[in-house]
């Protein structure tokens, strides 16, 4: 859905980065990899990042790093959960909230952690950060400052365990709401894309409730 709306907009992008792919045919970044753009993709299982090097080895245009994404360098635990795994840093994910996981019932494996800013040069057009929880470790070691950021906020009774710092950044860093999935909020540089009166009325009520703290 990200590249379906960006391609409705006059939004210009060389540079997109994906942290938290898992499987590469439903990555979000699919859409611009296959017209060409640039994109760098983060994936922390050393196993699904084999995956997802042997679909997109053969395309000039992508990078891939096999790390976790944290608030430090060094070793990690990676704690199973399939599409929802996690790291050790994270006590309220999709996969403990509403699946019934635990680290004490999960298996894990030791990873590589970095912090971000070790990646980013400053030259970021679209982000889009899925790492069940951790994505306020992004934002708050991020150089650069995206046209358009997707983050994972919701899953049924699932709420972003950083939802009050990141609502605080975005705003200071003067973003607004485009619009919401089942999972994602999409923010964008505010005065970068025309709204339909439709979108208008929906994103006030999002705005209202995600900027109050009470997004879901």
């Amino acid at each position: 859905m990200l590249y379906k709306m960006i391609q409705k907009t006059d939004i210009n992008y060389q540079h997109v980065v994906e942290i938290g792919v898992y499987k590469p045919e439903t990555a979000n970044t699919l859409g611009f990899i296959k017209e060409g753009t640039f994109c760098t993709l983060f994936e922390a299982d050393p196993d699904t990042a084999k995956e997802i090097d042997k679909m997109f080895c053969k395309k000039y245009n992508v990078k891939i790093h096999s790390v976790a994404l944290s608030s430090f360098k060094g070793t990690i635990k990676l704690y199973n959960a399939g599409a929802s795994s996690f790291c050790e840093t994270i006590d309220h994910s999709p996969a403990i909230a509403h699946d019934g996981k635990s680290k004490e019932n999960l298996s894990h494996k030791e990873v590589q952690s970095e912090v971000f800013s070790t990646f980013d040069k400053g030259d970021i057009d679209i982000l889009s950060i899925d790492i069940e929880g951790g994505e306020w470790d992004v934002i708050n070691d991020m150089v650069s400052r995206p046209k358009v950021i997707c983050i994972e906020t919701q899953s049924r009774d699932y709420i972003n365990p950083k939802i009050k710092e990141l609502t605080q950044w975005l705003e200071d860093a003067s973003y607004e709401i485009w619009f919401v999935d089942d999972t994602d909020t999409i923010f964008v540089k505010k005065g970068l894309v025309k709204y339909s009166l439709m979108l208008k009325i929906k994103r006030l009520l999002h705005s209202k409730r995600f900027f109050n703290g009470k997004l879901l």
